[in-house]
């Protein structure tokens, strides 16, 4: 969500959350699967071709539960070229082939917790058994638009796993039970997302 003001300052506001772990489980208390992340930024728009904002993250990018400084940049170096980044998570840089197709190149860290349903295994002496995973993400994207607000996402690369560890309660640096260490991998991601359509901004701005 992007809050302008009349003057070169905006508001950000980035969230989501997830349902982890091995559901449907009799017992497991649902609020446990409940992952979220939240991420506040206030910027400035010097001009068409370049904008900042500075925040703060709560999230799991890092393997676990944590607060973290965010600096956004973005800058068009021209019609075709530009970065687009959220430090110290991501940093991609941009080609514009035309207004239908783009391509991106960069990295990205991901991570994430999952509640684990130890029961029946020989981890059911344990009473809330997690995993938290991080890696690092080096990876080429295309997008195209298929449809005014239909557009596909094809995208390559390698990860670096950082952290993959089973630990007995939520906090991912407490209790270790399990601390394992991933080797290099490839990855491939085709997807299908929406984006609103362009008769909406025309809608918005009154042209």
């Amino acid at each position: 969500m992007i809050k302008p003001t009349k003057s070169n300052k905006y508001f950000i506001l980035r969230a989501g959350f997830d349902f982890n772990g091995d559901y449907p489980s009799d017992k497991i208390n649902a609020g446990e699967f409940l992952k979220f992340s939240i991420t506040p930024l206030i910027g400035w728009k010097k001009n068409d071709n370049l904008s900042y904002a500075i925040g703060f993250s709560y999230g799991y990018a890092f393997g676990r539960p944590l607060i973290y400084p965010i600096f956004s940049y973005n800058k068009n170096f021209n019609w075709n070229w530009g970065i687009e980044s959220l430090l110290p998570v991501s940093l991609k840089l941009r080609y514009t082939k035309n207004e239908k197709n783009y391509f991106y190149a960069g990295f990205e860290l991901q991570g994430n917790s999952y509640r684990l349903d130890n029961s029946d295994t020989v981890f059911s002496a344990y009473d809330k058994l997690h995993l938290f995973h991080s890696e690092l993400r080096f990876t080429i994207t295309y997008e195209r638009e298929l449809h005014d607000w239909l557009w596909l996402g094809i995208e390559g690369g390698a990860r670096h796993s950082l952290t993959f560890n089973v630990t007995n309660g939520p906090k991912a640096n407490a209790d270790i039970i399990l601390k394992n260490k991933l080797s290099e991998a490839t990855l491939l991601n085709a997807s299908i997302f929406i984006v609103p359509p362009k008769g909406f901004f025309k809608k918005s701005t009154g042209h």
